[in-house]
């Protein structure tokens, strides 16, 4: 049995709120070297319309890249807390990038529990399960430019759909558990004969 990761359960009481005078995006990262951030700030400059927020300690970033940044960039460091789910709150859409194959991104799935619509990586993983509210791209600067600009386009769509998955998500993980408790007091009641032999030798 493969359980799917938790949903976020706890969320912020604050209400959802995105009326800003430009569109919004929040770029979860850490500046990890999984993550394609230069990409996302040369997109920036075909986009002096939407505000960036790009989280994570500026200083683990590339020499020059934070300098060189459009004013459209904003780059708030790391933030923890009810200042980081209120950024995300904030946002009209979360993007989070890693060339990791085998990632969910906790960035995305954060998202997607806030009802963002929400922007990663096409890598199978993501891309098995994001299946709604989201869009993907390529690590070019080209296609992230493109990804924002659908989500700009198809905000209410997006938005609808990933709390659609939001809710899909929870209810799934729900019956998996409860199967996995079911299947742990099934095997309590009934131990196999090679384990009753184990325990009577103690």
């Amino acid at each position: 049995m493969v359980l799917e990761r938790c949903p976020i359960r706890q969320l912020p009481q604050r209400p959802i709120t995105t009326e800003h005078e430009r569109f919004r995006l929040t770029v979860v990262s850490i500046f990890a070297v999984d993550e394609p951030v230069d990409l996302v700030v040369e997109a920036a400059k075909n986009l002096p319309e939407v505000e960036f927020h790009i989280l994570g300690d500026p200083q683990r970033a590339a020499p020059g890249l934070v300098a060189a940044a459009p004013k459209n960039v904003h780059f708030p460091g790391f933030l923890g807390g009810n200042e980081y789910w209120e950024l995300l709150c904030g946002s009209n859409a979360v993007m989070t990038l890693t060339s990791e194959p085998m990632s969910l991104v906790s960035g995305g799935v954060e998202s997607m529990a806030l009802g963002r619509p929400t922007i990663v990586s096409r890598q199978q993983t993501l891309t098995d399960y994001f299946t709604k509210g989201t869009v993907f791209v390529e690590h070019s600067a080209a296609s992230i430019t493109a990804g924002i600009q659908t989500a700009q386009i198809q905000e209410n769509r997006l938005t609808h759909e990933i709390r659609e998955l939001a809710v899909e998500k929870q209810r799934r993980w729900l019956q998996e558990i409860q199967a996995l408790r079911n299947t742990i007091t099934a095997a309590a009641r009934h131990p196999t004969p090679l384990l009753h032999q184990r325990e009577q030798r103690h």
